[in-house]
């Protein structure tokens, strides 16, 4: 069992790709070579792209995970008691310590449903039919608190740069 388990790490440790990119493994002992099936064929160029665009995204998100960054909340600059976390939106902006500047606007649950009754009054958006806004993030509340735990989870799940748009 022993020189089995030897024989299989060699044969693994001398896998590497063939000039056509098909995956080939040489096997020490024997010296020959087994070709894969056509299940495991080269894959297409779009498929390929896509995962070097995930890898890059990811890289760039444990980049992004490293950095300092600041919170600047539009609500924090209105009136003294004017800013209702429970039924309130506000934009937001993440300043990473790179300079570059990331913009959401954050929705309380409960504000949603209070536009919606604004726009049947008045007619806006087919009377309330839909409701829509840009880099919308819901959440049951908008205080700050919850505003940076929710930043918080969006870069350690890597979301961030997929919900929040960067500004010029």
């Amino acid at each position: 069992m022993r020189g089995c388990l030897i024989s299989i790490t060699i044969a693994c440790s001398r896998l590497r790709r063939s000039p056509d990119g098909v995956g080939v493994v040489e096997n020490a002992r024997s010296a020959f070579s087994t070709t894969p099936t056509p299940f495991f064929a080269r894959r297409s160029r779009a498929s390929t792209q896509r995962e070097r665009a995930k890898t890059l995204r990811i890289k760039h998100a444990l980049k992004k995970e490293q950095q300092q960054y600041t919170i600047w909340i539009e609500a924090e600059q209105w009136v003294p008691g004017s800013w209702n976390p429970e039924d309130d939106n506000t934009d937001v902006i993440v300043t990473w310590e790179d300079g570059s500047r990331w913009v959401a606007t954050f929705f309380a649950y409960q504000n949603v449903q209070t536009l919606s009754e604004k726009n049947r009054r008045t007619g806006e958006s087919l009377s309330g039919a839909y409701f829509w806004a840009s880099d919308m993030i819901l959440a049951d509340k908008v205080s700050r608190q919850r505003i940076e735990q929710i930043i918080e989870e969006l870069i350690k799940t890597g979301e961030f740069e997929t919900i929040f748009t960067p500004l010029p």
